[in-house]
């Protein structure tokens, strides 16, 4: 049944309409796979939460509140999200397994992790989107939450974990004031989930041996989580030597154990869960494969799983796929988004957050460093800040340290300041540089500027001088071609890389060479290198005649010495008019005076035998 379960602490759908609550939790068939669950603790938060809800929208909504079809989201139709994220889930990304086409890591810690949190959003607005829902996610706030794992193979611990967090960091726990919501980790998430103005949250954090092979938790009007796979799989992928199509495949796939999670949060079920008898279950609809009696499933179910929610408005192969009353997932959460929406209100703080400087300049291995932030506008509240590091040529783990960061200003407070560390880099290497991004705040604004950080070189390499080693070359018309070197003097750390290009003079590309437009590379310690240039052999004369070579610097900080070098090609056809065996030498200068007499005299005897018949 269930490749991966998907358990839920989810209760039953509240119906709105009657304002009656009913505080019950999914029981999973044991056939399936699935643990039974009954947590009451979270029904009664969810309960607490759903009533909040009800009681600050001004008209309660019905069950299967009206659909949109071109949505755009008012201010209270978004349901603000913190984010829980717990540090070792940073540094299991951080895992170097995957490169760009610069042999820089994907995957980057904290940068990657915010972009696997954007990405499960994003997909769960395009659930809302394909299901005419009016209501969008979007992050209000990241958290690092250092709580304690659970032990290795203890599923109730598992859960446990799931309903502290439930408890504790939503403020919810002052009701029950159960002991452990007393401490620093949770009342500081507590303070954080206020000052946000946080709807609802979600807890991501990379999935372990919990015995149970749960991917994800989702309690009504509380929470969700995520247990993110990726650091496992794809290392096996990578070293099981699995081809790019099925890693992406399986890229694509991320997201979908948030969505259904989201489903359970707002009153979707599992199929034949139909705990309020209101039809609030997944359904199938459209055959799995051609002929096949199994059907596609929602994402509510497992196995060949769609981005929606049983919904009676969408068809898949002519067939719909949500039946009213019987089988209707989207009618709850159309119901229950807005709602949702509209249980907590942020902070409201006229202020903005910008870096004191635009730009600042460290050195490679200085160790730890500070940036500041400065706090404009009302100070009357306390206000946190998320940081990121952008990687640009200089890159996190290798050049920096940063990670997430979280900048917090106390009432009163306009400076806050923020550690990162420069690293030693072994090797010679050239100056790097990141950017720093301040992304979210508990309350006011931040600015959209991106603070610079220069970090120079202690070991800069050498790359050295190049040069044509001769100025110029003679080559004969029917020798095929010439071949020009290169040298690269005073330092030759790593590649250098060189433009060559070739240039009409007396000589014309495409009649008398080919012409060349291209870049050499000089190996990290190659002293030289060589281009060749292809000369025509015609048949025609033409003397000699000549084209230059020019070479030009890529790499920067690599100098030149000669750019230039003059090509002769010196032509093997004979000159015409010419002749003699000696090849159109001519001949001296007495010979031509000779031959120039013995005409003279043949005209004059020729003028006076003439004269002699005409007397």
């Amino acid at each position: 049944m269930y490749n991966l379960k998907k358990n839920a602490l989810a209760a039953g759908i509240l119906a709105a309409t009657s304002m009656t609550v009913f505080a019950q939790s999914h029981v999973h068939v044991a056939s399936c796979g699935h643990d039974e669950l009954t947590n009451p603790i979270i029904n009664q938060l969810g309960q607490k939460r759903f009533s909040a809800a009800i009681a600050k929208k001004a008209a309660p909504f019905a069950d299967g509140a009206v659909r949109t079809t071109n949505f755009q989201a008012a201010a209270d139709n978004f349901i603000d999200v913190i984010v829980y994220v717990h540090p070792s889930y940073i540094e299991d990304l951080s895992q170097p397994l995957r490169f760009d086409d610069n042999n820089r890591p994907i995957e980057n810690g904290a940068q990657f992790m915010h972009n696997r949190v954007q990405e499960q959003f994003d997909k769960v607005n395009a659930a809302f989107e394909t299901n005419n829902i009016n209501a969008r996610y979007r992050v209000a706030y990241i958290h690092l939450l250092d709580v304690e794992l659970p032990e290795l193979g203890n599923t109730d611990a598992l859960y446990d974990e799931f309903g502290e967090i439930a408890q504790c960091t939503t403020g919810d726990w002052l009701d029950f004031a159960p002991e452990f919501c007393n401490t620093p980790v949770y009342q500081d998430a507590y303070r954080l989930f206020s000052q946000s103005g946080a709807d609802t949250f979600h807890y991501l954090r990379t999935g372990r041996d919990s015995g149970s092979n749960i991917v994800g938790l989702g309690g009504f009007f509380s929470g969700s989580v995520t247990y993110d796979d990726y650091a496992t799989n794809m290392a096996g992928m990578i070293a099981s030597g699995d081809d790019q199509w099925n890693i992406d495949k399986y890229l694509e796939q991320y997201g979908s154990v948030t969505i259904h999670e989201v489903g359970h949060v707002l009153g979707a079920n599992h199929p034949n869960e139909d705990v309020d008898g209101k039809g609030h279950q997944a359904h199938f609809c459209g055959e799995l494969s051609p002929d096949s009696s199994l059907k596609k499933q929602t994402v509510m179910a497992s196995g060949d799983v769609h981005l929606f929610f049983s919904d009676p408005a969408i068809e898949v192969q002519g067939e719909a796929c949500g039946i009213t009353g019987v089988a209707d997932n989207s009618d709850a959460v159309r119901t229950n988004a807005p709602l949702l929406a509209s249980v907590a209100d942020k902070v409201a703080v006229s202020s903005n957050v910008e870096f004191t400087q635009d730009s600042m300049i460290v050195d490679s291995g200085s160790g730890k460093h500070t940036l500041r932030l400065q706090r404009t506008g009302d100070l009357s509240q306390p206000v946190s800040v998320n940081l990121m590091a952008i990687d640009n040529t200089a890159w996190e783990l290798r050049d920096f340290h940063f990670g997430w960061k979280e900048a917090t200003f106390a009432t009163g407070e306009a400076y806050a300041d923020v550690e990162f560390t420069a690293l030693e880099r072994d090797g010679k290497h050239t100056d790097t540089q990141f950017a720093v991004k301040m992304m979210y705040a508990t309350a006011g604004s931040v600015s959209t500027e991106q603070m610079q950080v220069n970090i120079q070189s202690t070991d800069l390499p050498v790359v050295g001088n190049v040069s044509l080693a001769q100025s110029a070359y003679t080559v004969a018309e029917n020798a095929g071609s010439v071949t020009l070197t290169i040298n690269r003097t005073n330092g030759m750390d790593g590649e250098a890389v060189v433009s060559v290009t070739t240039r009409n003079q007396t000589a014309i590309a495409g009649t008398d060479f080919t012409a060349i437009d291209t870049i050499l590379t000089f190996a990290d310690g190659q002293e030289s290198a060589t281009v060749t240039v292809n000369i025509t052999n015609n048949s025609t004369y033409q003397g000699s005649r000549t084209f230059a070579v020019d070479i030009a610097p890529v790499t920067e900080g690599l100098t030149s010495g000669a750019t230039t070098a003059t090509v002769t090609i010196t032509d093997d056809e004979v000159s015409p008019g010419t002749g003699g065996s000696d090849g159109g030498s001519g001949s001296d200068s007495g010979s031509s005076g000779g031959t120039f007499s013995f005409f003279t005299l043949a005209f004059g005897l020729l003028l006076a035998a003439r004269r002699k018949l005409m007397a």
